[in-house]
């Protein structure tokens, strides 16, 4: 098994059917799992930007198949974000799944690709890198979500061990918002 070379957040947006999900499994509720928290958008939608105005955003991951009736296999160009520092988009509509340094995971199943630059969020008040975790071949959707399930309960259990948040809704529960990691490459 591989492991985490740094500290990842994956931002949950407070009107996502994930948010509730997440607020479940910080508060260690009864039948609470972490299923889905880490799951890529595989399809596009439409959304309303902070201005009102509308916006596409694509899908995550690019899908395809052989027929009709065929199983969706996702492609390896393409996964599910993350950043090195929590607070990217901020915590008024935003909380964090945090996973830890030294997550483990698996490398033959998911790729951790890090951005090559540092960059500033939007408001500049947090600089870091992006990363996005892509399935390492290309496979059967379910198997990719299957996958980064298992990440997801990984870090919640390296989080248990650790004694930290599995979520993170505030500036004060995190670490400063610039990263002061390596350069690191994980998978």
């Amino acid at each position: 098994m591989a492991q985490t070379n740094g500290e990842l957040y994956r931002a949950i947006h407070v009107e996502s059917p994930e948010f509730e999900q997440l607020d479940s499994v910080a508060a260690c509720r009864k039948g609470a799992t972490s299923n889905g928290l880490l799951h890529a958008r595989a399809s596009g939608e439409i959304a309303i930007g902070a201005d009102g105005l509308q916006l596409i955003e694509a899908a995550d991951v690019n899908l395809e198949r052989s027929a009709d009736d065929a199983p969706w296999y996702v492609l390896t160009d393409g996964g599910t974000s993350m950043h090195d520092v929590p607070g990217w988009f901020g915590y008024t509509t935003w909380n964090y799944f945090h996973v830890p340094k030294g997550t483990q995971y698996c490398a033959e199943t998911l790729f951790i690709k890090r951005d090559k630059k540092r960059k500033w969020n939007r408001h500049k008040t947090a600089q870091g890198r992006h990363y996005t975790i892509r399935p390492k071949i290309r496979m059967r959707l379910d198997a990719y979500f299957g996958a980064l399930d298992n990440l997801a309960r990984a870090a919640i259990v390296r989080s248990i061990e650790l004694k930290q948040p599995v979520r993170l809704n505030s500036a004060n529960e995190s670490e400063p918002a610039s990263s002061t990691s390596k350069d690191e490459t994980s998978g």
